[in-house]
């Protein structure tokens, strides 16, 4: 698997959560809501309801559409940076470059996703993880 074909899988599912919180199949935030922790589920934060869902579908579609372009956009600079990349170096900042460039993007994301949120009044998705220590991987919220 090229390194392109393994940002693009990456990037797919990294915006799996996204489509599960547009199309409202099942977000669980991680954060306080409306109802009380456990209404929905033992210590679960509870889903966004059908009218907040509704409410933030066309911003967060919009957000989506803009990240998606962003993304692709990357990829293909990437793609012309690893074309013209003519010692093992020039790769490596190629993938460095690449990688850093998607972490702004990711965290650019997370802060218009916040805002939209704040902005509706409604509990702030959270992206922190859960399981692995700082930083680890594992549970949370809303991944996008």
């Amino acid at each position: 698997m090229t390194h392109a074909s393994r940002s693009l899988r990456r990037q797919r599912l990294g915006c799996q959560g996204l489509l599960v919180l547009v199309l409202g199949l099942g977000l669980d935030l991680g954060v306080a809501s409306a109802q009380p922790v456990g209404e929905g589920g033992q210590g679960r934060a509870p889903r966004l309801t059908p009218e907040q869902q509704a409410r933030v579908f066309p911003d967060l579609r919009r957000l989506a559409l803009n990240d998606h372009r962003a993304r692709i956009r990357l990829l293909e600079q990437g793609e012309r940076c690893i074309n013209g990349a003519a010692s093992a170096e020039a790769l490596q900042g190629c993938m460095r470059r690449e990688r850093e460039q998607y972490r702004s993007l990711r965290e650019q994301h997370r802060s218009e996703v916040k805002q939209l949120f704040q902005r509706n009044g409604l509990p702030v998705p959270s992206w922190e993880r859960g399981g692995r220590g700082a930083g680890g991987g594992g549970g949370g919220g809303y991944e996008g």
